[in-house]
C-alpha cells in the first residue's frame, strides 16, 4: 500500500493555499442591532446546545471507531475524541460562568444591554489563597457569592423574575398549565443553586483550568499511538539542551470517564438554558399541556443514542 497523501504535505500542492482567498471573500463583518430578548432566545436555542450536540457526535465516533488508519486498533482516534470531549466540558463550564456574570451585572446595571455584557465578560480564574474580590470574574467568585444564598436572594442577584412573574412553561411555547406551590418552586431553585455550585467546583481546580487554557492557546499533549495514556501539558521548562521538564495532567480516556464527562456537558448546557429561560419568564420546573418539558427527563440519552445497537 502506498503512503497516504495529505493536502499541504507537497510544496507543489496548490490546494493547500486555497483557504486564504476563500476566507477573505466570504467572511466579512456586518453590523446587527441585537435586542436582548432575541439574543437570549438564540442562547437558549443554539448557544449551550452547540457544545452538547458536538459532544454527542464526538461520543458516537468514540464508541463506533474500530481502526485508526495505519494501525490495527483505534487508540489514536479514541484518545483524540476523548480529548475533544474533555475540552467541550471545560468550555461549557466557562459558558456557565459567563451566563451567571452577565445576568448578575445586568441586574446591577439595568441600563447596559445584556447581550453586550455577556459578549464582553472575560473569565479569569482565581487561584490565590486570598478571597476573590468583587471585581473578580472567576468560578471561585461565583462559589463565594452563592455560599449560603437563599432562592429569593438568588433570584434578586441575577435579576430573574419572581415566582409570581413566571408566566410561561419551561419550553416557552405556552403558559403554565397548573402551577406548583411557591414552597415547591423554592425547593427546586435551591436544588438548582446546589447544581451550579457542584458544577463550578471543577472549574475551580487549577490543574483543570490550566489544561483548558493550554487547549485554547497552543494545543499540546503527549501520548503514544500504541497507548491509551494521554498527558495534557500545563507548562514546560528547560532541563538541558535536549530535554525539558513538563508539568502534565494524565487525562483519563477510559469509556466510563468519557461517558461521565459527556453527560455533564449536557447537564451544564441544560442548566444554562434554564437560567436564560428564567430571564424570559419561563419557569424552569413547570410544563404546559402540549409538552413534556420536565427537567427530570432522560439523563442518559447521550449514552443510549450513541450506542451501536441503538434504534429509534
Amino acid at each position: 500500500m502506498g503512503r497516504a497523501h495529505r493536502v499541504g504535505s507537497d510544496p507543489q500542492d496548490t490546494r493547500a493555499a486555497l483557504a486564504g482567498p476563500c476566507l477573505e471573500g466570504d467572511f466579512r463583518s456586518v453590523r446587527l442591532i441585537v435586542p436582548d430578548d432575541q439574543a437570549v432566545l438564540s442562547f437558549c436555542a443554539s448557544g449551550a446546545r452547540h457544545r452538547t450536540v458536538v459532544t454527542w457526535w464526538l461520543l458516537k465516533n468514540y464508541r463506533w471507531v474500530d481502526v485508526t488508519p495505519g494501525f490495527e486498533h483505534a487508540k489514536p482516534d479514541r484518545n483524540a475524541l476523548a480529548i475533544e470531549i474533555f475540552w467541550h466540558y471545560l468550555a461549557q463550564l466557562e459558558s456557565l460562568e459567563m451566563t451567571y456574570f452577565a445576568l448578575r451585572d445586568k441586574a446591577r446595571n439595568p441600563s447596559r444591554p445584556l447581550f453586550a455584557i455577556y459578549v464582553h465578560t472575560t473569565i479569569v480564574e482565581h487561584f490565590k489563597k486570598a478571597r476573590p474580590g468583587p471585581t473578580s470574574y472567576s468560578g471561585r467568585r461565583i462559589l463565594f457569592e452563592l455560599r449560603g444564598i437563599s432562592p429569593d436572594q438568588f433570584v434578586k442577584q441575577l435579576g430573574l423574575p419572581t415566582y409570581e412573574q413566571m408566566t410561561l412553561a419551561c419550553c416557552g411555547a405556552a403558559p403554565i398549565t397548573a402551577r406548583i406551590s411557591k414552597g415547591r418552586y423554592k425547593r427546586y431553585l435551591k436544588q438548582e443553586i446546589s447544581w451550579l455550585r457542584r458544577m463550578l467546583r471543577n472549574k475551580n481546580r487549577r490543574y483543570l483550568h490550566q489544561a483548558y487554557i493550554r487547549f485554547k492557546h497552543g494545543f499540546a499533549v503527549l501520548g503514544h499511538p500504541e497507548s491509551d495514556e494521554v498527558f495534557v501539558i500545563n507548562k514546560a521548562a528547560r532541563k538541558d539542551r535536549n530535554r525539558s521538564t513538563a508539568d502534565v495532567i494524565k487525562l483519563n480516556t477510559a469509556e466510563d470517564f468519557v461517558f461521565a464527562i459527556a453527560r455533564d456537558v449536557d447537564r451544564i448546557g441544560s442548566l444554562i438554558i434554564r437560567l436564560w429561560g428564567m430571564y424570559l419568564g419561563r419557569s424552569p420546573c413547570e410544563r404546559c399541556e402540549r409538552c413534556e418539558c420536565q427537567t427530570n427527563g432522560d439523563d442518559d440519552w447521550m449514552i443510549r443514542t450513541s450506542a451501536r445497537e441503538f434504534k429509534e
